[in-house]
């Protein structure tokens, strides 16, 4: 079960906690950005590819269907790996972050080497991990961990 808290309510602020799944989507030391816009919660920031759980998916169907959506990019055949769950609380919402690395093959990284705009008409681009890690692309806080969980993995 993907929620021990069928209300999906943080019990100690009483805020509506929104599950996402988020897609780390990689090809050998090459990780795909998006670009929050300036009036999206968190914007002028990059992110992972990702987007909310519905109520009748897992948090790997969300997450297929996220990237197909956002991107085009069909991972349904792609080596995805849970790299954890991550809660965080702004000061408007608690996110609950279900996170996987997703590795694309050879096929599917020249198909979209050359991505700029994503379905959404959000900008896209793929970003070196060294640079990724030493924070030359701003993402919203709840990415920090995220970071940290990259930092440690050989690609």
């Amino acid at each position: 079960m993907m929620n021990n808290n069928p209300l999906n309510v943080n019990e100690e602020t009483n805020m509506k906690i929104t599950q996402v799944a988020i897609a780390v989507i990689y090809y050998q030391d090459l990780y795909l950005l998006g670009y929050r816009s300036a009036d999206q919660h968190q914007g002028n920031k990059y992110e992972f590819v990702g987007g909310k759980i519905e109520a009748d998916e897992t948090a790997t169907q969300s997450l297929i269907r996220e990237v197909a959506e956002e991107v085009g990019l069909d991972v349904s055949g792609c080596q995805i790996e849970s790299l954890g769950i991550i809660s965080h609380e702004y000061a408007t919402k608690t996110v609950k972050l279900h996170v996987f690395h997703v590795e694309v093959d050879d096929v599917q990284y020249r198909q979209f080497s050359n991505i700029t705009v994503g379905r959404e008409n959000q900008p896209m681009r793929w970003v070196s991990k060294a640079g990724l890690i030493a924070g030359d692309y701003p993402l919203p806080d709840a990415n920090k961990q995220i970071l940290q969980w990259l930092a440690k993995l050989t690609s």
